[in-house]
């Protein structure tokens, strides 16, 4: 994610919303994926995993809680939509690795990979910090995030109190 382009969308007055390339990539992978499942016919023989159901959990979850907080008037329609699809992108992303590995070469492949594109970022944020970057860092963007939300509930239940 740190490597790919980015495009902020003001949707919301907390902060903008963060399209990268594989935001748009992803979609379109995932009906590949079913596209090639379909025509070989191979519909029947997706691998389960101990976290299908964890998964499920967590997306329902966070969709009922994602709705709730719309209907509070707590959170943006349309930042709330963005974000949820966002986060089952990857969920798909998963369940397409998951399904398409086949060998233990494989494996390896996507080990190596991910050791590498992981060196890579590692690498890009240390020459970052070295420069003195003025963005904020991830942590402090999520502090924010969280003490937003923090005050957001609180002053819900206060009000309803009153």
């Amino acid at each position: 994610m740190l490597l790919s382009p980015e495009i902020n969308i003001p949707l919301g007055a907390f902060r903008p919303l963060s399209l990268r390339l594989e935001d748009f990539l992803l979609i379109p992978i995932f009906l590949a994926w079913l596209g090639r499942l379909a025509l070989r016919g191979e519909s029947c023989t997706l691998v389960r995993t101990p976290l299908d159901i964890p998964i499920l959990l967590i997306v329902t979850l966070n969709i009922i809680s994602t709705a709730r907080g719309v209907m509070l008037g707590d959170l943006s329609r349309e930042m709330s939509f963005f974000y949820n699809l966002k986060l089952i992108e990857f969920y798909l992303l998963y369940f397409v690795v998951v399904n398409s590995i086949r060998r233990s070469a494989q494996v390896k492949f996507f080990l190596i990979f991910i050791l590498i594109k992981t060196t890579f970022i590692i690498n890009a944020h240390i020459a970052d910090e070295t420069r003195g970057s003025k963005r904020k860092s991830v942590e402090s963007q999520t502090h924010s995030h969280r003490n937003y939300r923090r005050s957001v509930f609180l002053d819900h239940r206060f009000k309803t109190r009153c």
